[in-house]
């Protein structure tokens, strides 16, 4: 997914809360938000979604700015390795940016049908069975102001999932060395 949006003013904080349903990795301008891994993390989705809040202010600039995010399919929306039907049929996600300008203004942008979509290289991954990569299908600078999206299709609005949007609180995995790689 991306959309380009303009900051128009001297940001004084900004803020995202963000929840790929599946797993996600959100970009702003081509920089990865975090070094979370797997996130937002595992529930039941029935019952509970959740959300990452991240502080993405020294990653805005005043002028056009290009938001991206993956999408991978998890628990959501693949067939587990035991069979297990999935919640939905492809991979969602909702998110809503706060900007406060520097004057006291905000700016607030949400995830809607003005996003653009398309497949990526990673073209299936999932907990057990692991993740499917095929380099032919890169889209090199896609997280990127002035990329051409034109051939991308247009997001597509989804039904509410039923379970309740909670914030995430446990810590967000992250890739570690092992004392034998060192």
């Amino acid at each position: 997914m991306r959309k380009e949006v303009a900051i128009t003013g001297e940001v004084k904080h900004a803020r995202v809360y963000v929840s790929g349903l599946g797993w996600s990795e959100l970009y702003i301008n081509g920089k990865k938000v975090s070094d979370d891994v797997l996130s937002p993390g595992l529930t039941d989705y029935a019952q509970e979604i959740q959300y990452c809040t991240y502080d993405v202010t020294t990653l805005l600039k005043q002028g056009s700015n290009a938001l991206g995010m993956m999408l991978g399919n998890g628990w959501f929306s693949a067939t587990t390795f035991f069979g297990n039907k999935p919640w939905a049929d492809r991979p969602q996600a909702i998110l809503q940016m706060t900007v406060t300008y520097q004057d006291g203004t905000e700016k607030h942008l949400l995830t809607d049908e003005t996003w653009k979509v398309a497949g990526g290289a990673i073209v299936a991954n999932q907990k057990n069975p692991g993740e499917v990569y095929d380099a032919r299908l890169e889209k090199p600078q896609w997280n990127m102001v002035g990329y051409d999206d034109h051939q991308w299709s247009h997001a597509s609005v989804m039904s509410p999932s039923k379970g309740r949007l909670t914030c995430r609180a446990i810590p967000p995995m992250k890739v570690q060395k092992s004392a034998a790689t060192r």
